[in-house]
């Protein structure tokens, strides 16, 4: 943490010059600057934070670092994407929720190498996550939705409106001939 090259060193430095942050130091500092960051425009913070080693994080930290790269311009989420999309996987379903929402975040082009990934997690035990994956999903291009018309058309018979509604809008930016 002390070091001036660790990435929490970072995240504590660029979050001391916020409101209310400038007494608070060391890995408290960096839990904060995470959550600040995940509520908040804060381009710089959010890009130290982008640099901090998942797996150094618990699991409501990890859900942070997604919400505050989502917040990342398009470019810079999408150098960082290596790190968010192996979350799809965690063990807690808001950690993947929180994966999908980010990605839904990227450009088009990249968000459509990691369709596969995010198909792999529409049939998520959690609506929570099946909506997040929808969501992102429908960002991709429509010859890559394509490909997972069966997928999506299969959640509109899911018993949770918000499921069918999320599945309703992505199937609704394919052309009409394309779901014949």
């Amino acid at each position: 943490l002390t070091s001036s090259n660790s990435p929490f060193f970072l995240v504590a430095s660029h979050a001391q010059r916020l409101p209310n942050m400038e007494k608070t130091s060391g890995p408290a500092c960096v839990l904060h600057a995470i959550g600040l960051a995940s509520k908040m425009q804060d381009e710089e913070l959010a890009r130290s934070v982008a640099e901090v080693p998942f797996e150094l994080l618990d699991p409501n930290m990890r859900k942070h670092v997604c919400n505050a790269m989502a917040k990342l311009p398009e470019e810079l989420l999408a150098q960082h994407i290596k790190e968010v999309a192996p979350l799809l996987q965690d063990g807690r379903w808001d950690v993947r929720a929180a994966a999908a929402d980010a990605m839904a975040h990227l450009p088009p082009d990249v968000l459509a190498t990691l369709a596969d990934q995010l198909a792999a997690v529409l049939q998520d035990e959690f609506w929570q996550v099946r909506i997040a994956v929808v969501n992102a999903m429908s960002q991709l291009l429509q010859q890559v939705l394509a490909q997972y018309i069966g997928e999506l058309a299969k959640l509109l018979q899911h018993p949770l409106h918000t499921i069918r509604t999320a599945a309703c809008n992505a199937l609704a930016k394919m052309p009409a001939k394309a779901l014949a």
